[in-house]
């Protein structure tokens, strides 16, 4: 009789801790919105990834906040676009071990993008050169777990705003089941059936923009900063200037005379600012110019973060072109 009521209770402490290992979430870190949308489509019914960069934060200045580093210890996996991106996490990442990040602006099936020489796209920039004072040359890790330097790494050559070419956001997502069906075998199928939910409506997001942005296509505009490169050239835009070389740093006058001249000399139809940074400069050139404004958000704030939000994101960016770059 004993022996029976031991090996009940035994069994029962079995199953039981067999069920709470089911039924325990996978605990996930995204940084940004649009990525954060992305793998929260990927892992619904299995928890809600916590996202880093809300509101109208920017991943070029954010500092970490005390529950953002709680959720960072206890991740299995962070999601991050890289180190030129979100330099705000490379040394935490650093701190957690290389096996719980995955970066993803050079996952396979990503087609990169450079960053344009701004110099050369509008003359001679010298006052505004010299080195990007946020980043420093850290040593990371990529998803196979291979350090890289990224002083000369390709990341410093790219433009990393990756997810911004719907083709890439596909190979991202897909990207994002492999790791979470790695990591948690057991729901595997479950990713795998909402990666391909989310890649159809990926490809039906794309189609519409292909029929939003055609009419657009040879009229100029400038941006605040050269964020747009990947959705620019997935739909045949044409963009003449940046009104910042960097995003972290203010454009000093000479910069802001050679947009002024850019403006006039190309027929430009529209001056983008964006919600993550002072509309002031934009404002003060669309004055003096006479120039159509408008804001472009490759972050998406405003909305509200979850599976939708990426298809928000990109569809107020198309809906935004062509209500300013419109006839």
């Amino acid at each position: 009789m004993f022996i029976n009521l031991v090996r009940f209770v035994v069994c029962c402490s079995f199953f039981w801790s067999f069920s709470f290992a089911q039924a325990e979430n996978i605990s996930v870190v995204a940084t940004i919105s649009p990525i954060h949308s992305l793998v929260a489509g990927v892992m619904q019914g299995r928890g809600e990834p916590h996202l880093l960069v809300k509101g109208s934060g920017s991943p070029h200045t954010y500092n970490l906040r005390p529950s953002d580093v709680r959720a960072l210890n206890n991740a299995h996996i962070v999601f991050w676009v890289g180190p030129t991106l979100e330099s705000f996490l490379t040394k935490t990442l650093q701190g957690l071990g290389e096996e719980k990040s995955m970066m993803l602006f050079n996952v396979p099936g990503v087609k990169p993008q450079p960053n344009r020489d701004l110099g050369a796209w509008l003359g001679d920039v010298e006052e505004e050169h010299g080195h990007d004072d946020h980043y420093h040359d850290e040593a990371v890790h990529d998803e196979h777990g291979h350090e890289a330097h990224h002083h000369d790494h390709e990341g410093m050559l790219t433009d990393m705003h990756v997810w911004l070419d719907p083709q890439n956001a596909k190979a991202i997502t897909s990207a994002i089941s492999r790791k979470l069906s790695a990591l948690d075998p057991d729901n595997a199928a479950l990713y795998q059936q909402n990666a391909t939910n989310v890649l159809g409506r990926i490809s039906r997001l794309h189609r519409g923009l292909l029929r939003k942005m055609k009419p657009l296509r040879t009229r100029a505009y400038v941006v605040f900063h050269d964020a747009y490169h990947h959705f620019e050239a997935r739909y045949g835009l044409s963009p003449v200037g940046a009104v910042a070389v960097s995003p972290d740093r203010k454009p000093g006058a000479k910069r802001l005379h050679q947009i002024q001249q850019r403006i006039k000399q190309s027929a430009t139809h529209c001056l983008f600012s964006e919600p993550q940074f002072s509309e002031r400069i934009v404002t003060a050139i669309a004055g003096d110019t006479g120039i159509k404004s408008a804001v472009l958000d490759p972050l998406g704030t405003g909305i509200k973060p979850g599976p939708d939000a990426y298809f928000e994101i990109m569809n107020a960016l198309g809906d935004s072109l062509a209500h300013c770059l419109g006839e």
